[in-house]
């Protein structure tokens, strides 16, 4: 009986897989330098995120310093349903992104929710 090989007579070191290889490059962010995370914002559930997210879009972009088109995440609780009370605004760049941290630090929210 014939001794069992894997390679089915292909050189497997020999093949070319470089075009396979580019067409399928998944490109990955180096770093979080152009994320803040934004924290004392109002606790709420899932069907207030819209209004909570256009009124930042607003205060953000009339400081000058307007994220990302999508570029919010509010981690919730599982639990009670409700947001952690502070968010993940991501921005084009690291620049905009201090800009934006200079621009917008003990922002007040609202009266419940000023920095102390």
């Amino acid at each position: 009986m014939p001794e069992a090989t894997s390679t089915n007579g292909v050189d497997d070191l020999g093949i070319d897989y470089s075009d396979i290889e580019a067409k399928y490059t998944v490109a990955f962010e180096e770093g979080f330098d152009n994320v803040l995370v934004v924290d004392g914002i109002p606790i709420i559930d899932r069907s207030r995120e819209g209004k909570l997210f256009t009124k930042l879009q607003k205060d953000f972009s009339r400081k000058g310093a307007p994220f990302k088109e999508g570029g919010l995440h509010m981690p919730y609780d599982e639990s009670t349903g409700k947001s952690k009370g502070y968010l993940f605004a991501e921005f084009a760049t690291a620049d905009e992104a201090s800009f934006a941290l200079s621009a917008m630090h003990s922002f007040p929210f609202d009266a419940k929710h000023a920095p102390p």
